[in-house]
């Protein structure tokens, strides 16, 4: 009998060590103080989305090793000044958005802005349709703009962009979420 309870007791602590260190969370995550930037990918051959929390990407600014991930996100978050985490939806084109005309669709999800980063016309207003996708409440904020929308699962919001002058940015994020790698950026272009 003794024997019997060691061993469940034995089983039971094994498993309960395995789940450590698990995540629920698609996207992978790392704390960064540095200024360069490094992009790691946890999936870029598949486009397809996995439910709410289907951000794959996480990119950050900690000047370690190991680089596989897309130079031209890595020199956005290197030209908007983000650090720490900034996580990427799983399909490419939410993730980088050049917007031709003067709306845009913005999603929030659990825990990544979709498009994360947006070029658009310098000095225009930008008309953002934002969508709360998540299973989660999120904010769209920009601290410069005196934006800070909060948005409740399922909600929708719409609020005007003053997009900044060419070659500068504006930092977005969710105030709920920015540490677990939700923000991006708008900029200005030509």
């Amino acid at each position: 009998m003794r024997r019997t309870l060691a061993l469940i007791a034995a089983a039971t602590l094994v498993l309960a060590l395995a789940g450590c260190g698990s995540s629920s969370s698609d996207a992978k995550s790392s704390d960064t103080t540095a200024a360069a930037s490094k992009t790691t990918a946890a999936s870029h051959d598949g486009y397809g989305k996995g439910g709410d929390n289907d951000a794959s990407t996480t990119t950050m600014a900690d000047g370690g090793d190991g680089s596989t991930g897309d130079a031209a996100t890595a020199a956005l978050i290197k030209k908007a000044g983000l650090t720490g985490k900034v996580n990427l939806a799983d399909e490419k084109d939410e993730q980088i958005a050049t917007v031709s005309s003067d709306k845009v669709d913005i999603e929030l999800s659990d825990f990544y802005l979709g498009p994360t980063f947006i070029n658009a016309k310098a000095g225009t207003t930008l008309h953002a349709s934002l969508s709360n996708k998540g299973s989660m409440p999120h904010t769209f904020t920009i601290d410069s703009l005196k934006i800070n929308e909060v948005l409740q699962p399922g909600d929708t919001a719409t609020v005007d962009i003053t997009v900044p002058a060419a070659g500068s940015s504006v930092p977005v994020y969710c105030k709920y979420h920015k540490a677990s790698g939700m923000q991006g950026a708008i900029f200005g272009t030509n």
